[in-house]
C-alpha cells in the first residue's frame, strides 16, 4: 500500500492507538501521504543515480531531459491528489466522520498506481539510453535508491536501523589505500542489508494494510504479534548495519578506527552522543587566553575524567534506550500491559546529574569573569509552568550567547 512507503507498521499502530483522539483519522491520513506527496525521482536522486551509472555527458544531458518530462507530469498528478486531499480534510471538519479517510483509500490506490506507471515510464527510457555494462550495474542503484527512500523514514524505528553505513563510510572520504579494506566489506553489506529491508518492507506494508481493521475489532492479541514481527525485521536491518560497522572499524587505522565508531554511535543514539552541554562548557573554558598554568592543568585533568566517565554513561543510556525499544509492546503503550517507552529515564538523570557536578567543579576553579562566559544550559522547567511566563520558572529562557546560538539543555 502507498502509506507504507512513508512509515510502515510500527507508526501505524501507534497511530492507531492515537484513534482515541478525536483528529487520529486525520493524522493516520496525513501521516501516510507525507512521502507519498514526494517524487520518486529529483534532480538529486539523478545525480546519484549517473555516478553509480558512469554516464557519460551525452546521456547526462538526455536523462535531465527525461527528468523534465517526468516532472512536468509529476507536479500535474500532485496537484490533483492535492485537491482530494484538501476535500477529504475539509469534508471531515464538517462532518467528523471517520469513514472519509476509508473512502479515500481506494483514490489512494489509484495515486499509487499512476505514480508508480509514471515512475517505470522515466525508468523505462532511461534504460534504454545505457550500455550492457551500465544496464549491470542498475541492481546496485536500485538497493540505493531502497536504502534512501525507506531506512529513515520511520520515525519509530529502532535504534540504529535508519544508518546506512555506505552513506557514513562516504562522509568519512578514506584515502584509496584504506577503501581497498573497506570496499569488499561494504558489497557484502549493500546485499545483506537490501535482504533485510525488503522483509521488513514486506511485513511492514502487510500490517499497515490490517491496522484499521485489527483496531476497529479491538483485536489486541494480533496487532501484538503484528508489531513483534515488525520489529524483529527492523532488528535484522539494525544488526546488518552494526556488522558492518564493527567489521569496516577492525580494518580502519586506530585512530580512523575510533572515529568512525563515534560516528556510528552518533548516527544509532543521536540523543545520547551528542556534543552535550558539560562537553561545550570545558572545551569553552580551554579555549580561555586568560587561563593560568594551575587552571589549565586542573581543567584538564577534569577533562579527562569526564571524557572517561560520560563513555560509561553513554553506553549505559544507549543500552537503557535498546532494552526500552525492545521491551514495548501495543497494549503496554495503551496503559493496558507492560509500560510503553521511558526506560531510560534513570540512566538520563543520572547522566545529567553527573555533568552538573563536573560543571560545577569547573567553575570552582574559574574567576566569576570566566564563569560568565560559559554556555549555560537550558532550564529544566516545569512544563505546566512553561507558557506565558506565569510561575515560579515560567520566565525562564535559554540564555543566547556570541553570535546568537541557542544552547542546549543538559
Amino acid at each position: 500500500m502507498l502509506m507504507s512507503r512513508v512509515s510502515g507498521l510500527v507508526v501505524a499502530v501507534v497511530l492507531a492507538v492515537s484513534m482515541l483522539a478525536t483528529n487520529a483519522h486525520a493524522q493516520m491520513f496525513r501521516a501516510g501521504m507525507r512521502g507519498a506527496m514526494e517524487a520518486d525521482f529529483t534532480s538529486k536522486g539523478l545525480e546519484e543515480a549517473a555516478e553509480i551509472l558512469r554516464l557519460d555527458d551525452d546521456q547526462k544531458m538526455i536523462a535531465e531531459e527525461l527528468l523534465k518530462g517526468y516532472l512536468v507530469e509529476w507536479e500535474e498528478l500532485r496537484g490533483r491528489m492535492n485537491q482530494v486531499m484538501e476535500g477529504a480534510r475539509q469534508e471531515f471538519r464538517e462532518t467528523q466522520d471517520p469513514s472519509v479517510w476509508q473512502d479515500i483509500q481506494e483514490v489512494m490506490g489509484k495515486f499509487d498506481d499512476e505514480k508508480k506507471a509514471m515512475t517505470d515510464r522515466f525508468v523505462g527510457d532511461l534504460k534504454l539510453t545505457l550500455t550492457e555494462e551500465q544496464l549491470d550495474r542498475w541492481p546496485t542503484l536500485e538497493r540505493q535508491r531502497r536504502r534512501a527512500a525507506t531506512m529513515q523514514n520511520n520515525p519509530m524505528s529502532l535504534s540504529g536501523e535508519g544508518v546506512d553505513v555506505i552513506a557514513l563510510v562516504k562522509e568519512m572520504e578514506f584515502t584509496p589505500e584504506t577503501m581497498e579494506g573497506v570496499a569488499p566489506i561494504l558489497e557484502r553489506y549493500e546485499v545483506e542489508l537490501d535482504r533485510a529491508l525488503i522483509e521488513r518492507n514486506e511485513i511492514q506494508e502487510k500490517g499497515m494494510g490490517r491496522a484499521m481493521e485489527l483496531w476497529q475489532n479491538q483485536d489486541f492479541d494480533t496487532m501484538e504479534k503484528i508489531f513483534n514481527e515488525a520489529r524483529d525485521a527492523g532488528v535484522k536491518v539494525r544488526d546488518a548495519n552494526r556488522r558492518a560497522a564493527k567489521q569496516i572499524t577492525s580494518v580502519l587505522p586506530e585512530e580512523q578506527a575510533a572515529l568512525f565508531e563515534q560516528k556510528f554511535k552518533e548516527a544509532s543514539f543521536p540523543q545520547v552522543y551528542r556534543r552535550s552541554f558539560a562537553v561545550r562548557a570545558f572545551e569553552t573554558a580551554n579555549d580561555m587566553a586568560d587561563l593560568t598554568t594551575e587552571q589549565r592543568e586542573q581543567i584538564g585533568q577534569m577533562r579527562s575524567q569526564l571524557d572517561r566517565e560520560l563513555a560509561t554513561l553513554n553506553d549505559k543510556m544507549a543500552a537503557s534506550i535498546e532494552k526500552d525499544e525492545m521491551e514495548r509492546s501495543i497494549q503496554g503503550m495503551m496503559g493496558m500491559g507492560r509500560r510503553g517507552p521511558g526506560g531510560d529515564n534513570a540512566a538520563r538523570q543520572e547522566r545529567r546529574d553527573y555533568e552538573t557536578k563536573m560543571v560545577e567543579r569547573l567553575k570552582s576553579v574559574l574567576t566569576p569573569e570566566q564563569q560568565a562566559l560559559l554556555p549555560e544550559p537550558e532550564q529544566q522547567r516545569d512544563w505546566r509552568r512553561n507558557f506565558g511566563g506565569d510561575g515560579e520558572d515560567g520566565g525562564d529562557r535559554p540564555r543566547r550567547r556570541r553570535g546568537g546560538e541557542q544552547q542546549d539543555g543538559v
